[in-house]
């Protein structure tokens, strides 16, 4: 059981926001608890944007940090594909400190409407020092996304 709240202030050539996420595991090696999450995007370009962000969990009373850069082109009025990539760094995150990783993923987004769309997507996660517990991954999933 997951959710999570986001307050966002969008300018023209940045956004910023925080986002609090609620987790409940059941049976797992991931503990209970609420990552607190403050980010910055500044947007270089219609396409382009940098993001760095920083988020305390407090299930493993631990930090995490991550920057990116994320691209995306429209194919129409209703799709566009976008990839990111970057890095992160964790600081007593289950027990692991350093620099933890480098990600990618490429998405496809369908917009049914203004308030509902899909991405399908795959991606990787490659471990670095920091994250040296955890094996390389390769994975794919559906997004299903409403607005309101």
């Amino acid at each position: 059981l997951s959710g999570f709240a986001t307050l966002r202030y969008e300018a023209k050539q940045w956004s910023s926001g925080v986002t609090a996420t609620l987790h409940s595991y059941d049976d797992s090696f991931f503990k209970d608890g609420v990552d607190i999450n403050p980010d910055f995007t500044w947007h270089l370009t219609k396409d382009w944007d940098l993001k760095a962000g920083l988020a305390y969990d407090t299930g493993a009373s631990g930090w995490y940090g991550n920057l990116e850069a994320a691209w995306s082109k429209p194919l129409g009025e209703s799709s566009f594909i976008s990839t990111k990539f970057g890095t992160s760094f964790v600081e007593d995150y289950y027990d692991r400190s350093g620099w933890n990783d480098i990600y990618a993923r490429l998405g496809y987004t369908y917009n049914f409407n203004k308030n509902v769309s899909v991405t399908p997507f795959v991606g990787t996660s490659v471990a670095t020092k920091g994250g040296r517990d955890h094996a390389d991954s390769l994975y794919a999933g559906v997004w299903f996304e409403v607005n309101f």
